[in-house]
């Protein structure tokens, strides 16, 4: 089942519903659409029709009501007041949910291309799920400010890999999910910066097999344009590492930062992480392994300073 989210108002209720009708007639499987809008009534025709669809499970409508702020650059420009609803999807959806993808109102939904839009998660807890805390799929520029991603089946976040835009983690709480902490299995994203991430005591479903973060890469493939700075990605817990060991048998979790093959990719920075104390070793990382690449005082790796300076 796919948890699919859109925000809008009366004026793109008949690009929503396209968009929505080409989602359905290009997946094979199941989904829950969730609108946050504005007038609600005024979507009730489409949906009548919508729900018909083969593959739409249900269509559930959130009246926004979050009105008393004051949202800038309203007037002379393209933005419309349904573009803040999205900043405030954790007073609307059910707290059930194992992910949700968003989908601008604009955007038809067929099998190319990147749904372009922008999206901001503060200060929320995804956790115990099913699946992933978070999983991103699609969208041009995502923003993830301290979530609290732990104890999820799977992953804390999963970037999959049909993401081609920019993505931003930080302070990030992601501590005994059942595989990776973070999972980056996109290798054509823009850019990906994670910062003081907290990647600790993951793979606790599989001892020594999952990583903190785990990175896809490939010989033929171009990862690329990755920063992780800062943060802790080992030991048992977010109070710290023990004394700064490369490995510690206390836990599952494999690598505090891993690349799945460690075959080759560029501009790859890692930078002022705690990676000590996990079970096979603090990084699975080698900054030959392509072209400025950098490694920078990393715990529990005995080089101060790697790569081209």
């Amino acid at each position: 089942m796919l948890n699919i989210l859109y925000c809008f108002d009366q004026n793109y209720n008949k690009q929503a519903a396209t968009s929505i009708s080409s989602l359905a007639n290009n997946l094979n499987e199941s989904i829950d659409i969730f609108i946050i809008h504005e007038e609600p009534i005024s979507f009730d025709i489409y949906k009548e029709k919508l729900v018909t669809e083969d593959f739409i499970n249900s269509i559930t409508v959130f009246k926004f009501k979050d009105k008393e702020y004051d949202f800038p650059n309203l007037n002379g420009s393209h933005v419309s007041f349904a573009t803040y609803f999205r900043l405030f999807i954790e007073n609307y959806l059910p707290n059930n949910l194992d992910y949700l993808t968003y989908i601008d109102a604009d955007v038809p939904s067929g099998d190319t291309g990147n749904p372009g839009s922008f999206f901001r998660i503060n200060d929320c807890d995804f956790d115990t799920n099913r699946q992933s805390g978070i999983e991103i799929a699609g969208g041009s520029f995502i923003w993830i400010n301290n979530p609290y991603i732990s104890s999820n089946l799977e992953y804390g976040l999963r970037v999959s890999l049909t993401f081609t835009g920019v993505l931003r983690v930080n302070d990030a709480d992601c501590r005994g999910n059942g595989r990776h902490g973070m999972y980056i299995g996109s290798h054509t994203a823009k850019k990906i910066f994670i910062t003081n991430p907290q990647c600790c005591y993951n793979g606790n479903s599989i001892s020594n097999t999952y990583d903190g973060i785990h990175i896809i890469d490939n010989q033929a493939w171009n990862q690329s344009d990755i920063t992780i700075t800062g943060g802790q990605c080992g030991g048992s817990d977010m109070m710290g590492t023990t004394d700064g060991s490369p490995t510690n048998n206390s836990t599952p979790q494999r690598y505090g930062i891993a690349f799945q093959l460690n075959t080759k990719y560029d501009r790859i920075s890692i930078s002022h992480v705690d990676c000590s104390n996990n079970r096979t070793g603090p990084v699975l990382f080698d900054y030959s392994k392509g072209t400025n690449n950098y490694s920078h005082n990393i715990v529990g790796v005995h080089a101060g300073n790697s790569g081209a300076h």
